[in-house]
């Protein structure tokens, strides 16, 4: 009988020590888990602070653009103030001479480094921007870039190069139609301007025939 309740008080003993042991290994576990919860946190945090970022969550900014008529206009003041010297110089200096990126309209830009370099006597100098105006395109250049340049490659004495160009421009008049098309010029103002580059497009040309037979006579 006394073995009988000794080994019950020892069945109960037992139980309540593997209760006691299961309560344990169940709090430590949760500990343990919360634990590890706490730490890849923080490193989550630490890893945002340190600026790594998700590639796709990246926005790439658009490249800012110089509007070239603020450029253009600024050489004409300055032009008008200091001469086209000093306009030159600046202009070089903010076109050729630095990576500023402009707008759509930088050929414009070109056109005036040509023109002001013409004025400097600088026959060389000026076909050189011009060439840039036309963007190795001159089918598809502006037919006033195209006659400009027919110019300065006459007057550098690039004789073929400026009959092609001439003869270009007879092709491309009616681009003058779109050119003025938003200007205070009336219709028959804009068919004046045509005519007069057309004879003048055609004047140039049978000069620039006459010197080219000459120099093989």
């Amino acid at each position: 009988m006394a073995d009988k309740k000794r080994k019950n008080k020892l069945h109960s003993l037992a139980v309540r020590l593997r209760k006691r042991v299961s309560k344990k290994r169940s709090a430590l576990f949760w500990v343990s888990l919360v634990s590890v919860l706490i730490i890849c946190a923080s490193v989550i945090s630490q890893l945002g602070n340190s600026g790594l970022q998700d590639p796709s969550a990246v926005i790439v900014e658009e490249e800012e653009l110089i509007p070239s008529h603020v450029l253009l206009n600024a050489s004409y003041d300055l032009e008008e103030q200091q001469g086209p010297e000093a306009a030159l110089i600046a202009l070089e200096e903010d076109v050729l001479g630095s990576d500023a990126k402009f707008d759509e309209n930088d050929v414009f830009l070109y056109k005036r480094i040509g023109n002001l370099r013409y004025k400097l006597d600088d026959d060389d100098g000026a076909y050189q921007a011009s060439l840039l105006s036309l963007e190795n395109d001159p089918a598809n250049a502006r037919v006033d870039l195209v006659l400009q340049h027919a110019s300065y490659a006459y007057s550098s004495e690039r004789y073929l190069e400026a009959l092609e160009m001439y003869q270009l421009v007879l092709t491309k008049l009616d681009e003058y139609k779109e050119i003025y098309a938003d200007s205070d010029f009336s219709e028959a103002e804009v068919q004046e301007i045509i005519e007069q580059n057309k004879q003048l497009a055609e004047h140039q040309i049978s000069v620039v025939e006459e010197r080219l037979a000459n120099d093989e006579n």
